[in-house]
């Protein structure tokens, strides 16, 4: 946000109409020869092209339209799947088309051209005339792929994402002007796909979106060869009437804003989970902070934002109502400071019954959120039942290959972390999840519903207030006289105002643990710590480093638990329009000022004891739900039996 785009330019359906005759006959029949490498060429006039030098081979043709027929198994109909690919490569190509001549004319190539035709072109115009066309080139199939991938990535269906196609490669890029660079690509797209054996409409589809992501990954291989760009890269491009944006080479159009929706739902809605719904508040307010010029967050710098969290607690108690709370506070953020965001919860069926399917759908999902150019909130409800613990009887194949991508996504090379994404996994069960899933987990917090008499209160509120407003008559229940309805859901300023009383230590064992510790160990002291961490793991042997990790970013939480002033939501230019170093300082100003009177061994303490609770709760859980079950039935059995004997 720090750096905005000069202007967007819009694109008008009448732009693109006199371009749509050329498009067509490029689906029609396209030609191609493979060449050696493109020079400069002088062909003794005095002007100068790219040179037309052909290899060996002779001209080849291809139809896109016929092969869409045969696919089709249809002479006159396409089906809904081709009719989509041909529609997205006709506009493409439009748009392609489209954006090189406009900066043809906003980078001077026009005027080169005509100077070229003169026979005018000074030395260092002749260069600059070649440059400008590679450059126009390029623009022009990244503006066709760019347009291709979103469209056909909003369409995108559940039969046609789950199909195993081979990724195409395309074997050349041509680069020289950008009609012939375009033919090229559709020559290319129609050759490949006469050769893959695809057998239907959704095959087509889907190797039209792997085929153009070799083409917009091709392209910007070549980026830094590219000279003169930034009459493209410094403004965005719009198409009315649709939600198409293209802003220069570095970022692609999104494909799944539009195409996922969420249930908007308040906070103050939502009864009980006062820590709950203040951490949420927190995150969004964090993640909004993501500076786009610089791809990172200031808050990730100061250490006051965890990336993956868990809210868990019994069925009933608001996990789904949380999801959606969250979502529409960070979507109102966003809009409000015309940041891009993404809803992306894990779909329902990431496991697949195909081998190597499930790992193919996870890294898929798991790309979007390595996107650097929007806020993504990435909700995992139910996350039992795709993250299972893989050392549990009968765990599928699927789940494993999901939890392996994941564990590589979230720590390791493929872990860029930016500060603009965020995984919740949301669970009834979290004993059940997977033991490396769980360490990945950065912050924990309960979501027990309503559980004080005002939170019932306020529960029975939100139900027979719109009975009231209906017929005011209905219900005559008398209101409390000591309480004002819904003032227990009001937003808190910190944690310590839910957290009230210090954590005790639930395990008895590590609770006397403890006690004998005291007798040598101060709690003020750095050795407390790490004796203390030690006796966890030899009661926990799966208590590892990352475990310690996630306790110091508990702490680095609650050194970032302050309020952003309310001037920074209701001015952007005041902070988030600021410089991200600038940012950066004013923010570690605000830490400085919440840290004052603070006990950081106190602090440390309090998060080392919760952790631990929820550690001990989880791996202790599965054991004490098998007593309890047994206890169940044999307290039946001798019901039973009790009732036999008097009968």
């Amino acid at each position: 946000m720090s750096t905005k785009i000069s202007s967007t330019i819009p694109i008008s359906p009448g732009d693109l109409d006199k371009y749509r005759d050329r498009a067509n006959q490029f689906l029609i029949k396209s030609s191609w020869k493979h060449t050696k490498q493109d020079v400069p060429k002088d062909d003794g006039s005095g002007k100068w092209r790219p040179s037309t030098a052909y290899g060996s081979m002779g001209l080849e043709h291809t139809s896109v339209t016929k092969f869409a027929k045969m696919v089709s198994e249809d002479a006159l109909l396409l089906t809904d799947q081709v009719n989509s690919v041909m529609h997205s490569l006709r506009d493409g190509l439009c748009i392609g088309m489209h954006l090189a001549q406009a900066y043809g004319q906003a980078g001077g190539l026009e005027r080169l051209v005509a100077q070229n035709r003169a026979g005018q072109l000074s030395s260092a115009q002749k260069a600059e005339f070649f440059e400008k066309h590679h450059t126009s080139a390029a623009i022009a199939l990244y503006s066709f792929g760019a347009f291709v991938h979103w469209l056909l990535g909003r369409k995108e269906e559940e039969e046609t994402a789950s199909r195993q196609i081979t990724s195409p490669s395309i074997p050349e890029i041509d680069l020289s002007n950008p009609l012939k660079s375009l033919e090229c690509a559709v020559f290319h797209f129609g050759y490949l796909a006469s050769k893959s054996g695809l057998r239907d409409g959704h095959d087509l589809y889907r190797f039209a979106q792997l085929w153009v992501e070799q083409l917009i990954n091709g392209v910007r291989e070549r980026r830094d060869s590219l000279k003169h760009t930034e009459f493209f890269d410094k403004n965005r491009y719009r198409l009315e009437d649709s939600e198409f944006m293209l802003s220069g080479f570095d970022e692609l159009p999104d494909v799944s804003v539009a195409r996922i929706e969420f249930n908007r739902l308040e906070f103050k809605d939502i009864v009980g989970n006062r820590a709950a719904k203040h951490a949420a508040r927190r995150l969004a307010q964090r993640l909004v902070c993501y500076d786009l010029a610089a791809k990172k967050n200031p808050f990730l710098e100061i250490g006051g934002l965890p990336l993956v969290r868990m809210g868990y607690g019994k069925p009933g108690t608001g996990k789904s109502m949380q999801i959606a709370a969250t979502a529409t506070k960070m979507s109102d953020y966003c809009e409000w400071l015309g940041l891009p965001f993404m809803f992306w919860p894990l779909p329902d069926n990431i496991v697949s019954t195909f081998q190597g399917g499930s790992a193919e759908r996870m890294i898929e999902f798991m790309r979007r959120l390595q996107d650097d150019d929007k806020i993504v909130y990435a909700p995992m409800d139910d996350a039992e039942n795709c993250f299972e613990d893989r050392s549990r009887e009968g765990v599928s194949a699927g789940v494993r290959e999901v939890i392996g991508v994941f564990l590589r996504y979230t720590e390791g090379a493929y872990a860029i972390k930016r500060g603009n994404t965020v995984v919740e996994f949301f669970t009834n069960l979290p004993e059940q999840l997977d033991k490396a899933v769980l360490s990945r987990v950065q912050a924990r917090f309960p979501i027990d519903g309503a559980d004080s008499r005002e939170d019932f209160l306020d529960q029975d509120h939100l139900w027979w207030r719109g009975i009231r407003e209906i017929d005011g008559k209905v219900v005559n229940l008398k209101d409390p006289r000591d309480y004002e309805y819904l003032s227990s859901q009001a937003d808190v300023s910190d944690l310590s105002v839910v957290e009230k009383e210090e954590p005790q230590l639930e395990d008895d064992r590590l609770r006397g643990s403890v006690e004998e510790l005291l007798n040598l160990k101060e709690r003020d002291e750095h050795d407390f710590f790490a004796l203390f961490f030690q006796r966890v793991l030899d009661l926990y042997p799966t208590f590892s480093s990352r475990d310690v990790r996630n306790i110091q970013q508990a702490v680095n939480n609650r050194l970032n638990d302050f309020d952003m002033p309310d001037e920074w939501f209701e001015d952007a230019e005041i902070f988030f329009y600021r410089d991200y170093e600038t940012k950066v300082e004013m923010l570690k100003d605000l830490m400085r000022g919440n840290m004052k009177g603070l006990s950081f061994a106190d602090l440390r303490w309090r998060e080392a004891v919760k952790y631990c609770n929820n550690l001990s709760r989880i791996l202790n859980q599965d054991r004490e739900r098998k007593i309890s079950n047994m206890l169940f039935e044999l307290d039946c059995r001798s019901e039973a039996e009790k009732r036999f004997l008097r009968d």
